[in-house]
């Protein structure tokens, strides 16, 4: 996720009950409780305007914080506070929710805000580890305070819409606590206790779309690499979107064979896929195309062949991946 430069407390007319939003002026959002605000919910940025309406629609009233408090002159101007520092905004809050650049940035954030006054909950929506998740999980519980680590899945501009999956993990009752507060993002899917579930699920489901966009643009490049043709991209995908959907229905199978552990190929082994790949890995060559898109498949099938696995189906591949080198780790 990106920087959250501003944050902002609201205040929801369902009996006095306080929530908080940040908003950064760049990307993404925030929300928490807050005891005593007043102020209206200010524009969000044009990439947040579902979520604006779904805090607009909910009576949300708002105080801001930034790191640069000039970044916050027109959330100001629409009526919002302006906090004068972190620990003002924690210390008001009820309900602490971040979503910053990395792990080291929520550290120093939460450093920065001093002391977490007892029994606030704070929720992590920052992109990181499952290890970054139970560190700073422990930190929070330290002090007093619980903690919910979050991963959201979604673009901004589908943030506040039904399309928005956020997925959370921590401790039940602390989710159940805030689980309304935080569905103004959008469908919320709890995973457990461990705080690092959900970091490990974001990061899992991260893993298969850019498994998809590497496959896309290698797709590209070949049919790009043709000489003395101009190849319309936009006019490739007709052929390209139907075939990957099909493929996808695939999926199912491979995931039956793994839970059941049953490998055995029903018609496409590792065996038949290898020449497949060979080839693609030579005309990419051949074409001028970095062959480096395919080669991590091409190294697992490889593998699997040489461990007596060419009979398998592509599913095996998985019980490939236990092992990694230490140099690796």
């Amino acid at each position: 996720m990106r920087v959250w430069n501003s944050w902002a407390h609201c205040r929801i007319p369902n009996g006095g009950i306080l929530r908080r939003v940040s908003l950064d002026l760049v990307a993404q959002l925030l929300i928490s409780k807050r005891r005593n605000t007043r102020t209206p919910l200010p524009e969000a940025p044009e990439r947040f305007t579902g979520a604006r309406k779904k805090f607009l629609e909910a009576g949300y009233k708002t105080t801001v914080w930034n790191r640069t408090p000039e970044k916050a002159k027109s959330l100001v101007e629409k009526g919002a506070y302006l906090a004068k520092t972190v620990a003002e905004g924690f210390e008001a809050s009820e309900l602490i929710v971040i979503c910053l650049l990395d792990n080291k940035v929520v550290n120093a954030t939460l450093k920065q805000a001093g002391p977490l006054p007892h029994g606030r909950v704070v929720v992590n929506l920052t992109n990181g580890t499952p290890e970054h998740a139970r560190e700073t999980g422990s930190f929070v519980l330290a002090q007093g305070a619980q903690y919910i680590h979050g991963g959201i899945m979604a673009v901004p501009q589908m943030v506040g819409t039904p399309a928005a999956v956020l997925l959370y993990s921590g401790a039940t009752e602390t989710y159940q606590s805030v689980e309304k507060d935080l569905s103004i993002f959008g469908a919320g899917k709890y995973l457990g206790t461990d705080n690092g579930t959900a970091s490990l699920y974001d990061l899992a489901l991260l893993s298969g779309m850019y498994g998809l966009f590497t496959g896309f643009n290698h797709a590209v490049s070949l049919v790009r690499s043709q000489d003395g043709k101009e190849t319309s991209v936009t006019e490739f995908l007709p052929l390209l979107v139907p075939w990957l959907t099909h493929m996808t229905g695939y999926l199912h199978l491979l995931a039956k064979q793994i839970d059941e552990k049953n490998f055995a190929s029903q018609g496409s082994s590792i065996a038949m896929q290898v020449p497949a790949v060979q080839n693609i890995v030579q005309a990419s060559k051949d074409q001028g195309v970095s062959p480096d898109w395919i080669r991590p498949i091409q190294g697992f099938l490889d593998l699997a062949v040489a461990s007596g696995r060419g009979n398998d189906d592509l599913s095996a591949l998985v019980e490939l991946t236990g092992e990694i080198k230490k140099e690796d780790k």
